[in-house]
């Protein structure tokens, strides 16, 4: 599948997603089985449409930067998946700038064009900027959530929190030693970095998909061991899981 036709799929998300209730994440599963999409392609479109939600609020910031005025729905979502690859994909410019004004119809091309090209003469500018960006506005956290964190962690916690919680998750395995675990060749086929203080925990550049299919680790967030280990139940302990 070209580019073009991911863009597109992102697009369509990115509509369905706006237009009604429906999670992103079932929107998403839904498109990209209907259009039968290779492993490379799909990880393509979730990149950029949930890049494109994550910072949802600093694409408007730009957009009104760009274009002073009323725009329909449909050519701020465009200008949405463009700005987002210029500036925070980083895609070669010429390739964000046209295969996005290839999606848009009618007399909206020549507008999403010239915002685009205005896009990429000033990404030096927005790039320098961004660190000058209030937290909330820097990575899209609603104002009311990050006061919150002010509040609770003081103004350089809540400022950490807002960055790593924009971040897309690590993907990370757990080695199974009641059935093998994970072999050497197993940790240097996917790249795996072992991660500190959690035992049997790594984080992979890619799924070790015949380790997985016979059990020797599974998925799991590091996070999710911390709650077990501070309870350390024994085998003769009955543990309610409600």
């Amino acid at each position: 599948m070209s580019d073009i036709n991911a863009r597109k799929i992102s697009l369509s998300i990115l509509r369905e997603w706006e237009e009604s209730s429906k999670f992103i994440d079932s929107v998403i599963e839904r498109k990209c089985q209907s259009s039968v999409l290779n492993g490379r392609d799909r990880a393509y479109v979730q990149n950029l449409t949930l890049g494109v939600i994550r910072n949802l609020s600093l694409l408007d910031d730009f957009v009104e930067k760009l274009r002073k005025g009323k725009i329909s729905s449909e050519t701020r979502r465009l200008l949405y998946l463009g700005i987002f690859q210029v500036l925070l994909m980083r895609t070669p410019d010429h390739a964000a700038v046209n295969e996005t004004v290839n999606l848009t119809k009618g007399k909206t091309r020549g507008l999403v064009n010239a915002i685009l090209r205005r896009c990429v003469r000033e990404k030096e500018v927005f790039l320098r900027d961004l660190d000058s960006l209030h937290p909330s506005d820097r990575f899209s956290i609603p104002d009311h959530i990050y006061s919150k964190w002010e509040n609770q962690f003081g103004e350089k916690n809540a400022a950490l929190i807002a960055s790593h919680s924009n971040n897309p998750a690590k993907v990370t395995v757990r080695s199974n030693p009641l059935l093998g675990g994970l072999t050497n060749e197993d940790l240097s086929e996917v790249n795996a970095t072992q991660i500190d203080d959690y035992d049997d925990f790594f984080e992979v550049q890619k799924l070790p998909m015949e380790a997985l299919n016979s059990g020797r680790c599974y998925a799991q967030d590091p996070s999710t061991s911390i709650a077990p280990n501070l309870l350390n139940p024994q085998s003769t302990d009955n543990v309610l899981d409600a």
